[in-house]
C-alpha cells in the first residue's frame, strides 16, 4: 500500500469537516471518532488557537434550543459551521479557493468509490 502524503491526509480531514458542515445544513451531525481524529489531526498541522476546531465539534451536535424551529437551527447551525471550517482553512494556511474546492470534491468521490457507493453525477 502506498503511503499518503501529509498534503492529502490534510485534504482528506478537511474532506470529512466539508461532509459534516453539509450535513449541518439538514440537521445535528454525529460527532463521530473519525470526526475527532480529522479536527484533532488538523489542529495538530495547523497549531496555534484550538478554538476553530473545538468549536466546529460543538456545533455539529448542538441542538440550538433556542433557535424557534428546525429551519433556523439548520439555518445557524450551516451557517456557523461554514464560518469555523473557513477559520481552520485560515488556520492551516490554506486559501478557500476553487483549487481546493476540486481537492474536496475529488476526494468525497474517492470515498465514495471506496465505500461502494455511486459516484455523483454533478
Amino acid at each position: 500500500m502506498d503511503r499518503i502524503d501529509r498534503e492529502m491526509t490534510v485534504i482528506l480531514a478537511l474532506s470529512l469537516l466539508d461532509g459534516a458542515m453539509l450535513q449541518g445544513q439538514k440537521g445535528p451531525v454525529p460527532r463521530t471518532n473519525a470526526l475527532r481524529l480529522a479536527l484533532s489531526y488538523l489542529h495538530q498541522r495547523a497549531g496555534g488557537d484550538p478554538a476553530p476546531f473545538r468549536t466546529f465539534w460543538q456545533l455539529c451536535a448542538d441542538p440550538l434550543p433556542w433557535a424557534e424551529n428546525d429551519s433556523i437551527r439548520c439555518i445557524i447551525r450551516a451557517s456557523s459551521l461554514h464560518t469555523e471550517i473557513h477559520r481552520i482553512w485560515r488556520a492551516l494556511g490554506i486559501p478557500p479557493d476553487q483549487e481546493l474546492t476540486e481537492r474536496l470534491v475529488a476526494a468525497r468521490e474517492l470515498e465514495r468509490r471506496a465505500l461502494g457507493g455511486e459516484t455523483d453525477p454533478n
